[in-house]
């Protein structure tokens, strides 16, 4: 018995050794053909899909979403994502398949189809994470979880929609007839022709030049993280980038909206003493006294906009120019609550401008 055993154990080895050979004379002569051409076969598409499927699965069981997926801004966020980072190997809505990717293997998917074979969690991960050896990339800011998320819920909205409500969503109305070439091909489908950030994007309007300048300076080096920023803002020539940033800046400043509480400006305008928060207006206004340009105005500000950049600071995903570490400061150590952070972020919305 032990005899047996013993050989059928060398017989094993010996043929586990041969087909380790044989792979490996396989892969240096080259005889594998690796062209994009020939597909593959049904078997092996099976295979991977099965695969990719069972994967996802498993490693996205604890993601949950962190809000509500029906939320109109957040869908209307993930439309502009979709369509500078998606729609070109995707495509959209309405809209005949892009070429170019329908001779990747495997092509490009039609996703209004395939949504409905996958739960957010998963549309998260793959978003999130991309698909190695499928040309799907993983998103650019790998810290931004609300892009992705933003992402999802548009996907998920996407199937019942049909191509004029995908063009509400990504471009609203056309920019003005004098903005320039920049503004208009990428910067207006999310912040408007008029910068004030069509109900769902921060309001670039009156922004301080300096300040707009470095953000996108940042954004485009990576510094500060964005998965749709950051592609753009490599994109721009320092002639676009200089066109888009006196564009807006010279934008009529963006009115107020909603009504601010007591508690909110005080924050505002006092901080709070006890907790060495100083106060909000010491550095972006609105106040009579010159303030540095390389600080943002929030007057006229979105607030959810201003809700969501406080918590990135809380979380340290937030970076930015040579002054983001006064914020971090302030956030890091003496972090107001949830509840002072919106009165706070719907004061300075609904003021209408600057002195």
């Amino acid at each position: 018995m032990k005899r047996f055993v013993l050989a059928w154990l060398f017989r094993a080895a010996v043929i586990l050794g041969l087909v380790a050979v044989g792979g490996a004379l396989t892969v240096v002569l080259g005889i594998v053909p690796i062209k994009a051409s020939s597909g593959h076969f049904r078997l092996t598409r099976w295979f991977l899909h099965f695969a990719k499927q069972q994967s996802v699965k498993t490693h996205s069981m604890r993601i949950e979403p962190p809000f509500s997926l029906d939320d109109p801004r957040q869908i209307q966020i993930g439309a502009g994502h979709y369509e500078g980072g998606c729609r070109p190997c995707h495509g959209a809505p309405g809209q005949p398949a892009p070429v170019l990717p329908q001779f990747m293997t495997p092509k490009a998917p039609e996703l209004s189809h395939a949504i409905e074979h996958y739960e957010p969690r998963h549309l998260f991960y793959l978003v999130r994470h991309g698909i190695k050896l499928t040309g799907m990339p993983a998103w650019p800011a790998s810290d931004r979880e609300d892009e992705v998320w933003a992402v999802v819920a548009f996907l998920r909205k996407m199937p019942a929609g049909g191509e004029a409500r995908y063009r509400e969503l990504v471009f609203g109305e056309d920019a003005p007839t004098d903005a320039p070439a920049v503004v208009k091909r990428s910067c207006a489908r999310c912040h408007g022709g008029d910068g004030l950030g069509r109900g769902a994007f921060p309001r670039l309007a009156a922004q301080r030049e300096e300040y707009l300048r470095s953000s996108l300076e940042v954004y485009a080096r990576g510094e500060r993280q964005s998965g749709i920023m950051r592609p753009l803002a490599a994109s721009l020539s320092p002639a676009e980038l200089d066109a888009a940033v006196r564009w807006y800046t010279a934008r009529p400043a963006p009115p107020g909206r909603g009504a601010g509480s007591e508690e909110g400006r005080k924050l505002a305008e006092q901080g709070v003493p006890a907790r060495k928060i100083p106060a909000c207006i010491g550095c972006h206004g609105p106040r009579p006294e010159a303030i540095h340009r390389g600080y943002p105005r929030l007057a006229g500000q979105l607030p959810a906009y201003v809700e969501q950049q406080l918590e990135l600071f809380r979380k340290g995903v937030r970076g930015g120019g040579k002054y983001v570490d006064l914020m971090r400061e302030v956030v890091d150590d003496h972090m107001l609550t949830p509840e002072e952070v919106r009165a706070v972020a719907q004061h300075f919305g609904s003021l209408s401008t600057d002195p």
